[in-house]
């Protein structure tokens, strides 16, 4: 048998889903119709696993609290379909949306020695004490961190010390939460989720998106630099960018290493000083959102004696 796990987004999806969620949850602990629904489900994403005769298998829900941290909750599996891994699979799917949002830790609450074994096999670990609340119900608050994949083929040591440098030198990258994805041979890629950027529209602010396709640009300089074995400031001169079209999620910029490879002869004559325009692109589901380009002047600072550059 076939199954499939949507979000569901239709009215009658969605009233099927809660009337699910009502029924396994709540119905058993006598609780009314309604109960089932708070406030949280209007800014959360749903998910439901149907099998083939469209028929509510299991759910679960996400909420992103903050730009790093998001609550998973109401894994409800109907009594016909556990421990075939259907809980599983709706944890997966929830986990995996809020990967794609920046999110780097995930908390829920056991409220039983079942919950807490689930929980554990998915990965979860406890956080804290248990309690019980209002002297009667389990809880177990546990935690799960969140690790992002990146693909660094080329100066991977580099990448991860571009981070330490980048947020020591710029506060804000980490704030918003900027991430490098990407760098090898043809591009560097960076990430930004829309969780702590958003607007009162939904989408993300224009300040946090132009940030984004600036540090890209900074990023890309600052590590050909390094490969180099060059010490150089380098300063914006002038930037413009220009948005096709609201970015509504997570939204990654791209720009090509090709714009960098002759640099070390943009230092030769015995020149301090050179200047670089770049070019990042910035995407949202597979959309072009925005075009950036900077214009940089690099002042190198220093000769470094020249060392093996780890390129792996």
């Amino acid at each position: 048998m076939k199954y499939q796990i949507i979000t569901p987004e239709s009215d009658e999806q969605l009233e099927r889903y809660f009337q699910f969620r009502w029924e396994v949850l709540n119905k058993p602990l006598h609780l009314p119709l309604g109960s089932e629904r708070d406030a949280y489900d209007a800014y959360s994403q749903h998910r439901m696993v149907l099998n083939e005769q469209g028929e509510i298998v299991a759910i679960g829900r996400l909420f992103i609290s903050d730009s790093e941290e998001a609550l998973i909750r109401h894994i409800a599996v109907s009594s016909d379909y556990r421990k075939q891994g259907f809980g599983l699979m709706v944890m997966r799917s929830l986990e995996q949306a809020a990967l794609s949002e920046g999110v780097r830790r995930i908390v829920l609450t056991a409220r039983d020695q079942k919950s807490l074994d689930f929980f554990t096999q998915a990965g979860y670990l406890p956080d804290g004490e248990p309690y019980y609340y209002k002297t009667t119900f389990f809880q177990q608050q546990m935690v799960k961190h969140l690790d992002e994949p990146c693909h660094f083929t080329r100066s991977a040591a580099l990448c991860h010390k571009l981070y330490q440098e980048i947020y020591e030198r710029i506060p804000l990258s980490e704030k918003i939460g900027f991430k490098l994805t990407r760098y090898d041979n043809e591009l560097l890629e960076t990430r930004l989720s829309l969780g702590g950027n958003a607007n009162a529209y939904e989408s993300m602010f224009a300040g946090s998106s132009y940030c984004q396709a600036l540090l890209t640009a900074w990023s890309l300089l600052w590590l050909a630099l390094e490969e180099l074995n060059m010490d150089a400031e380098i300063t914006l001169v002038d930037a413009q960018i220009q948005y096709r079209r609201p970015i509504q999620g997570e939204c990654s910029a791209q720009t090509q290493r090709s714009q960098v490879v002759n640099m070390s002869n943009s230092f030769n004559a015995g020149h301090s000083r050179t200047r670089f325009k770049i070019a990042v692109e910035l995407y949202s589901s597979d959309h072009l959102v925005a075009e950036f380009e900077g214009l940089f002047l690099l002042r190198r600072l220093q000769c470094r004696r020249p060392e093996k550059v780890d390129q792996s």
